[in-house]
C-alpha cells in the first residue's frame, strides 16, 4: 500500500480508512469537530510548507456541507496540483465521506484576497 506514486498522492478507500482509523484511535478529532474536516485539515497540512497557515471551515446546510481551505499564497498551487489533479482528489475523498453518510459536500480552496464564502 503506497500512496506516494512518482510525486503524485494517490487516494483510494483503503487509505482513506487507514487514516480516520488512524485519527480516531489517536483522539485527534476534536468534540464538535467533523471527521470530514479533520481529515481533509491533515491531508492539506501535509501538502503545504506553511501547515500553521493552514485553515478550514466547515458550515453545514440543510442540504449540503461546505468546506473552505484557505492556505498561505505560496503553498495554493500544491493543494491545486498539476491540471488541479490534487484538488479533484480533496474533493473526491470529502465526497466519499459525504456518500458514505448520504451528505453533499462542497469543497472550495480560497485565495487568501477571499476572507470566505458570501452567505
Amino acid at each position: 500500500m503506497s500512496i506516494i506514486n512518482e510525486n503524485e498522492i494517490v487516494f483510494n478507500m483503503e487509505n482513506i480508512k487507514a487514516i480516520k482509523e488512524y485519527l480516531l484511535n489517536k483522539n485527534e478529532i476534536k468534540k464538535g469537530e467533523s471527521e470530514m474536516k479533520k481529515l481533509i485539515e491533515d491531508i492539506v497540512k501535509l501538502l503545504v510548507d506553511k501547515p500553521e497557515e493552514v485553515s478550514v471551515v466547515e458550515t453545514r446546510g440543510e442540504q449540503i456541507s461546505i468546506i473552505e481551505i484557505k492556505v498561505a499564497p505560496d503553498d495554493i498551487s500544491k493543494i491545486i496540483g498539476r491540471e488541479g489533479r490534487i484538488a479533484i482528489s480533496i474533493r473526491n475523498i470529502a465526497k466519499a465521506i459525504a456518500g458514505k453518510n448520504k451528505e453533499k459536500v462542497m469543497v472550495v480552496i480560497l485565495d487568501q484576497k477571499v476572507k470566505s464564502i458570501p452567505q
